[in-house]
């Protein structure tokens, strides 16, 4: 049985934010009868000690670091919510945000993927829709050439300077700060793709959901403070920028310039169900549906697999919502066959191997 609202935050030395932001978030979520889940990236601060101190909240505490896109996936495995909001830490939900989100979403069943308006502290509003990049923008904000190209018109046109603000709208993409959406996007669209550590991930999710023919929409009538720390951007020359970078050259690869021979690139990686490891339950349902099942928290991990031209997609509920047969295993190198092997057996259904099934063709 699902409940209304899930929220997935993802942690990272974020102790400066984390307590204004749950201290804003939880009543509103508790008013709902939904959940918080945060996902602490094995911070070197007080992150993860600020988030235990809120009891409602299910506080999951990285023993590696993993990639924004991975710890989301792991925290929208463990949700139980009709929607899900992807909610940065450097924000603070104003009160009646998430029933407005609610209630256009329920108005609108055509959108999969919504965000509030995010203002800066002092109450001015951010540019957080977005039109999909090209190359003149990719170049405009993400090339050395940015520093003297920023007020240019492709910079503007990106960042769609020239919208009313005040106007619910469909939009290309949202900035990854708050992402609602409904589950039928995980089932349908996949979740968020691991290829993209860091940055850029909001971007190749909203094209895919388009994609998909869900539309995409910016609801101003919800506000949310974001403090926008946006450290890629501050120095030309830094970690995050690399990151930043990278992130993109990965998306003009894939969206942007013309297939190269010899160069693959995947469209959707999410090898966070491998990374995990886990205990997981292989769950042969009726006929070819297959669920995995984790054993934290007993929630729902949704697979979405495109082998080649054919499409199969696994989700939670059978007609019965009965479980025919159950084999669990650890999820590791070691018992890859093993797995492979009931999927063929329950399935008829032959994978080349572990990745091809669960990363290099999704």
């Amino acid at each position: 049985m699902f409940i209304s609202l899930s929220v997935i935050i993802v942690t990272h030395n974020h102790a400066k934010y984390i307590r204004c932001c749950l201290n804003a978030l939880v009543p509103e979520v508790e008013k709902l009868e939904g959940e918080v889940i945060v996902i602490d990236n094995k911070s070197d601060d007080a992150s993860s000690m600020i988030a235990s101190q809120y009891p409602t909240v299910q506080l999951h505490i990285n023993k590696e670091r993993r990639g924004f896109s991975a710890n989301n996936n792991y925290g929208m495995a463990l949700a139980r919510g009709k929607y899900l909001l992807l909610l940065n830490p450097d924000t603070e939900v104003l009160p009646g945000a998430l029933e407005t989100l609610i209630a256009f979403m329920n108005e609108n069943s055509q959108v999969g993927l919504c965000g509030a308006q995010l203002l800066f502290p002092d109450g001015t509003i951010q540019s957080s829709p977005r039109r999909f990049p090209t190359l003149t923008s990719v170049i405009a904000r993400r090339s050395p050439l940015r520093v003297f190209l920023r007020h240019s018109r492709w910079n503007k046109h990106h960042l769609m300077f020239d919208i009313n603000y005040s106007q619910p709208q469909p939009v290309d993409w949202l900035l990854g700060a708050c992402l609602f959406l409904r589950r039928e996007i995980l089932e349908e669209v996949g979740p968020l793709d691991e290829g993209f550590f860091l940055y850029v991930e909001d971007i190749d999710w909203a094209r895919r959901i388009h994609k998909e023919g869900w539309q995409v929409y910016y609801v101003p009538t919800a506000k949310i403070i974001h403090h926008h720390i946006a450290v890629s951007d501050k120095y030309l020359l830094s970690y995050y920028n690399w990151l930043h970078l990278k992130s993109m050259i990965r998306y003009t690869r894939k969206y942007l310039v013309p297939p190269i021979p010899g160069l693959k690139i995947f469209n959707c990686n999410t090898d966070i169900w491998e990374s995990q490891k886990i205990m997981l339950t292989v769950l042969c349902l009726q006929g070819w549906r297959l669920f995995f099942y984790s054993n934290a928290g007993n929630q729902a991990i949704h697979i979405h697999a495109r082998k080649g031209k054919q499409e199969y997609k696994y989700w939670l509920e059978t007609e019965n919502h009965e479980v025919k047969e159950a084999y669990t295993y650890n999820l590791n190198d070691n018992n890859e066959r093993e797995i492979k092997e009931i999927i063929y057996h329950d399935f008829d259904y032959i994978v080349e191997s572990w990745n091809d099934f669960f990363g290099g063709q999704m």
